[in-house]
């Protein structure tokens, strides 16, 4: 049977879970913008010097 009252609050409720969301995703995002910046630059030193993962420097010769 169909009762309105449930049914208001029912929507109720679910409005409410998709406000909660969206504020956790909006909290999210302004976490990830605050650590974009870090990430970015480790990025862009890798790129710069494709062997710094060996732990050399570009103008060295690798030891033989």
């Amino acid at each position: 049977m169909y009762n309105p009252d449930i049914a208001v609050i029912e929507s109720y409720r679910r409005q409410g879970q998709i406000l909660q969301e969206a504020a956790r995703n909006q909290r999210l995002s302004e976490l990830r913008k605050h650590q974009e910046p870090a990430k970015q630059s480790k990025s862009a030193r890798s790129w710069a010097n494709p062997l710094s993962f060996l732990g050399l420097r570009a103008h060295q010769e690798p030891a033989k």
